[in-house]
């Protein structure tokens, strides 16, 4: 399943046709990437998860991707590696072990800009992103 879902990659790279990420968006040049790190069994997860939506909802034309990296199971953790490695984002997952934050990060030089937390409002965590567009 891997081998195919990494040929089924290399081609739409290869081919130049864009493709989604985990939440459906196009990934259209972004200049910033909000990395979810999440669990189905966390408390601040399921306490910050309304909170992001909305702020995905408010940066909907802006050049932001969400990309969910959910380590609820071995399965979902490997299957977020593997979209992580795709996006040059393995040295944030590896950094970053917890969950129920959000790392705001570079999508060009892939360098950690900041982090959401769930002690922000959606006004705040929209200042915080708004700063670094």
């Amino acid at each position: 399943m891997k081998t195919i879902m990494r040929i089924a990659i290399l081609i739409v790279v290869v081919a130049g046709i864009n493709f989604t990420n985990v939440f459906g968006q196009q990934a259209d040049a972004p200049k910033l990437y909000a990395v979810v790190f999440h669990a189905d069994y966390c408390s601040a997860c399921k306490a910050i998860g309304p909170t992001v939506m909305a702020l995905k909802e408010n940066l909907n034309d802006q050049e932001v991707e969400f990309v969910k990296i959910d380590l609820t199971s071995d399965e979902s953790k490997s299957k977020s590696e593997e979209i992580a490695k795709n996006l040059g984002l393995s040295k944030i997952i590896e950094s970053n072990k917890g969950t129920g934050y959000v790392v705001l990060v570079d999508a060009k030089t892939k360098e950690k800009k900041g982090v959401l937390t769930g002690k922000q409002s959606s006004e705040e965590m929209l200042a915080t992103v708004d700063k670094l567009l």
